[in-house]
């Protein structure tokens, strides 16, 4: 697995998290966040953050190409479908679609100059990106054209901050919050099972006086099974709703460590989906 962060810190696991190899070689700039970080297998990745940089590895992270687009420009999230389909999102509606593994890359337009905060893509054609005030798009050509929820179920009210689906596209998930961040609102949990057609709100996540940072699913939901925690000594109490036989999604919020990690995933284990509340 992987993690990226402040001062361009990537970080390495091959234990499931217990220990970790850090690097911050990957960008010339004193202060440069890593923001989003995405593996299809544990040899290609890529890599985008506050630099206008794109970074791209096939050899399990040994090594990184750079691509650099639009000085200025901030980078909030990628992700590949395969080894070569991607999408790069950020700031001011900024959307761009690879179908050579990232080697280069087709600016895509949005109908939209909110934030794009994460992508999810599908295969070769089909796609999401999902950002502040409602934006929420699906693509089915490439980028070519995008389309919002045809129920128009979200609303500029909401902010999303990740976007993920299983595989086939048809079941997904996009998490965030009510109210522009960073200012604490309520969690915000939206579900789809026919590909983007029509989205549900889990409205138990307005109960969370936290955003949700992040979502990853891996294969079909299993039904959830909530639990609580309750931990005297540091007064902190945590739900969490999890899905356990085939573990196989998660919407997890990140919180900042001293290593100021934003994007934490695993290039290649499954997972589980988690809707963590600490209060």
């Amino acid at each position: 697995g992987f993690a990226v962060g402040g001062n361009a810190a990537l970080g390495k696991t091959a234990d499931g998290g217990e220990a970790w190899t850090w690097r911050s070689d990957l960008s010339d700039t004193r202060g440069n966040r890593l923001l989003g970080v995405h593996f299809v297998d544990e040899r290609y990745g890529w890599v985008v953050g506050s630099s206008s940089r794109i970074y791209r590895t096939t050899d399990g992270g040994a090594s990184w190409e750079v691509e650099t687009w639009e000085v200025g420009r901030t980078f909030r999230g990628v992700h590949f479908a395969d080894r070569r389909a991607g999408i790069v999102v950020g700031d001011d509606g900024f959307v761009i679609w690879s179908a050579d593994g990232g080697k280069t890359w087709a600016l895509r337009v949005v109908s939209t100059k909110a934030s794009m905060r994460a992508a999810h893509c599908v295969n070769s054609t089909h796609g999401f990106v999902a950002g502040y005030l409602g934006s929420l798009f699906r693509t089915r050509d490439a980028g070519q054209s995008w389309q919002e929820p045809p129920d128009k179920s979200a609303t500029t009210s909401m902010f999303f901050l990740g976007v993920s689906f299983a595989p086939g596209g048809l079941n997904g998930w996009a998490v965030g919050q009510r109210g522009e961040p960073p200012a604490v609102a309520p969690g915000l949990l939206l579900s789809t099972t026919d590909g983007g057609d029509t989205w549900v709100e889990d409205r138990r996540t307005k109960l969370l006086n936290q955003r949700l940072n992040s979502v990853t699913s891996h294969a079909e939901l299993v039904p959830a099974c909530p639990t609580t925690s309750w931990d005297p000594s540091a007064g902190e109490r945590t739900t969490t709703t999890r899905t356990t036989t085939t573990a196989n999604a998660i919407a997890q919020q990140v919180q900042e460590t001293e290593l100021e990690l934003l994007t934490l995933m695993s290039a290649t284990g499954a997972a589980e989906r988690m809707v963590s509340n600490t209060a």
